[in-house]
């Protein structure tokens, strides 16, 4: 798997106004509870009306020490919802990671008004030795090419006394 790295936001960490902790804001669904080593995904939405428009949601997970695991949000979308990825790597720190998202709420006093002030939390297991079994998920469709390759091959065999000798090769045309 090619590495893919990010910054630390320092998002559990903001002040907010709503700890939205009943999905009432940020929707997540399908959020494993214990994910091991490679890609895994989870669907966010929001709950329509809630937050301000063009509202971009920003997503951060951090594993036991407060390092930064890898996530992305990829253009593919399920209906209204969004997958977002987490590559676990080889180095990642097995324990109790926390994912923060955080959004922009509506109908909140002025002071919080057009600032992050919504929070979503929750936490994922890291467990790097247990398998893989998420889904695997093709954003577009896949496409296979076949050609052929002449292969020329050459084998004989000859006996010159008691010994046998046998002169073998092959070419690949074109190259």
């Amino acid at each position: 798997m090619i590495r893919k790295i990010t910054d630390y936001k320092g998002l559990k960490d903001i002040g907010v106004y709503i700890e939205d902790t009943r999905n009432e804001y940020i929707q997540v669904f399908d959020v494993p509870n214990i994910i091991g080593e490679g890609k895994h995904s989870f669907l966010i939405d929001v709950n329509p009306g809630t937050l301000e428009k063009d509202t971009q949601l920003l997503v951060e997970l951090l594993d036991v020490n407060g390092d930064p695991i890898y996530t992305e949000v990829p253009k593919y979308r399920e209906g209204r919802l969004r997958r977002v990825s987490i590559f676990v790597y080889d180095d990642t720190i097995n324990g109790v990671a926390n994912l923060t998202i955080v959004g922009v709420a509506k109908n909140v006093p002025n002071d919080w008004i057009k600032t992050y002030n919504v929070r979503y939390t929750t936490n994922i297991v890291i467990n790097k030795p247990l398998r893989n079994t998420s889904a695997i998920r093709f954003y577009n469709d896949p496409t296979m090419e076949i050609s052929e390759k002449r292969v020329t091959y050459l084998s004989r065999s000859f006996v010159d006394g008691e010994t046998t000798n046998i002169i073998s090769g092959s070419k690949l045309d074109g190259l």
